[in-house]
């Protein structure tokens, strides 16, 4: 059983607490990345992402308010099928605040390169993709009833000094404009901090290496 993570931060057992139970089958990867692009974009600004969904719409609405209480540029990225409409609303809540709303868009990996801190949530792909570029992270993971995959993420990487975590509950504007402001202070991080040579590693498995 290939578990695509690094087992020295976020072990399968994490979210599964009987892996013990087929323990020798297990073959941790570390995560599978896909390389950078080149940086591209403004390294002033704060970059938020999101997938779409009710979650998401909160995320990008806290961004709005959070970004009039300083002179930053923010850049809000909105994904979803509805994508045209969030922006449409976003836009027009953002007002005169120093905001670019826009529907998401392939550059935002180059733009993790570059940007001054990154504000999203915490699945899979955007996980790699902030320890792939070092980009100084705020994220408040998704939490529901069936979702705890994005919440134990979280608590595992807030031991990284890359992340600040907020959870729902303090997910405020003040609060995510505090988060943003010591991510920037903390700077970006260089060198790989986890394991992200999942692509090889499977290779090398699957191959009987």
């Amino acid at each position: 059983v290939l578990v695509h993570g690094d087992a020295a931060l976020a072990p399968f057992a994490l979210g599964w607490p009987q892996a013990a139970r087929i323990a020798d089958m297990l073959r941790h990867t570390g995560y599978v990345a896909e390389a950078l692009p080149p940086p591209a974009g403004d390294p002033a600004e704060v970059l938020v992402a999101e997938g779409g969904g009710a979650l998401g719409r909160g995320l990008l609405a806290c961004a709005v308010a959070a970004a009039r209480l300083g002179a930053r540029p923010w850049r809000l990225r909105v994904g979803g099928a509805d994508a045209a409409a969030a922006v449409a609303r976003l836009a027009a809540l953002a007002g005169g605040a120093p905001v670019t709303v826009e529907p998401a868009a392939p550059d935002y990996r180059a733009r993790l390169r570059t940007c001054a801190a990154s504000v999203s949530l915490l699945g899979y792909n955007t996980a790699v993709d902030l320890l792939q570029s070092g980009a100084p992270a705020v994220v408040a993971p998704m939490v529901a009833a069936d979702e705890r995959e994005q919440a134990l993420r979280a608590a595992a990487f807030a031991r990284l000094p890359q992340f600040e975590t907020l959870d729902a509950a303090s997910l405020t504007p003040q609060a995510l404009a505090a988060a943003v402001a010591r991510a920037i202070r903390r700077g970006r991080v260089t060198g790989p901090t986890v394991d992200l040579n999942g692509v090889a590693a499977s290779a090398r498995i699957l191959l009987g290496g």
